[in-house]
């Protein structure tokens, strides 16, 4: 989204403009099915493929539910896009990172750790500011049962609503940290 990759405001756009995500907020429209599951260019799996390539046997191994797998089955067969030619004046720094951010099986993929540890980041990082959490962080609907669109909507407006309050309550901290902004 820099001048250099996108000249004008108008060009610069997410990596991932999906407008739909089956099964949560499908594209009620759709009419074209797939083994009974309906499919839209403009959905949010759709045109992460479109970067990433579709999954391949090892891609979805992590994943359990049956269901699931027979849905990531049904996309047509796409080879992962070339980075350096989507943002033809990144870094092979940034290609690098980008490449390793954008794994389908999350096993595969950079942990935040080694993100941070990555060359791109170097003169980026104070570690006199930055610390490493002392727990786990553990979301309640994680471990949820029957999540649907509204429960998960009401976990995350929860987990907002704490965040935006915890920030309100320390603002005096927040407005010494140079990296963060106001």
């Amino acid at each position: 989204m820099v001048k250099e990759n996108a000249s004008t405001y108008f060009e610069r756009k997410p990596l991932f403009p999906g407008t739909s995500c089956f099964p949560l907020s499908p594209d009620n429209k759709v009419t074209i099915k797939k083994m009974g599951f309906p499919h839209s260019h403009s959905d949010q799996l759709n045109v992460i493929f479109d970067v990433i390539g579709t999954p391949n046997e090892n891609d979805i191994s992590f994943v359990t539910d049956p269901k699931a797998i027979e849905y990531l089955k049904t996309f047509s067969n796409r080879t992962k896009a070339d980075l350096q030619k989507l943002y033809p004046s990144a870094s092979s720094q940034v290609i690098d990172l980008l490449s390793k951010m954008l794994m389908f099986n999350p096993f595969f993929r950079i942990s935040v750790n080694d993100a941070l540890k990555h060359p791109f980041f170097k003169g980026v990082i104070h570690s006199k500011i930055e610390f490493k959490p002392e727990c786990k962080i553990s979301l309640e609907f994680e471990n949820e049962e029957n999540l649907d669109e509204f429960k998960l909507r009401k976990f995350f407006t929860k987990e907002i609503l704490y965040y935006k309050n915890l920030r309100s309550n320390n603002q005096d901290y927040y407005s010494k940290l140079p990296m963060i902004s106001k």
